[in-house]
């Protein structure tokens, strides 16, 4: 696997395991918006390395990338602050 790839894979671990911790929690406190800070991040970074790594050109998980991306802005765009 190429570094590329493993930054992606434990990006992806952990944001799976940051946002298993933000279901469970009580909504917006404190701890909550920390970690669902953490989870935008974590995924912007699972994304972007999943459009960096390419061994056979471009196929469906980039497009499913980008589509991650346009949700998570537009989550972020009409969400309360």
């Amino acid at each position: 696997m190429s570094v590329l790839g493993s930054l992606h894979f434990a990006a992806a671990v952990l944001a799976l395991a940051v946002a298993a911790i933000v279901l469970v929690r009580t909504k917006g406190t404190t701890a909550h918006v920390r970690l669902g800070r953490i989870y935008v991040v974590l995924l912007v970074l699972v994304d972007g390395f999943a459009l960096l790594t390419y061994q056979n050109g471009i196929g469906p998980f980039h497009l499913l990338a980008v589509i991650s991306l346009a949700t998570l802005s537009a989550g972020l765009l009409w969400s309360p602050r």
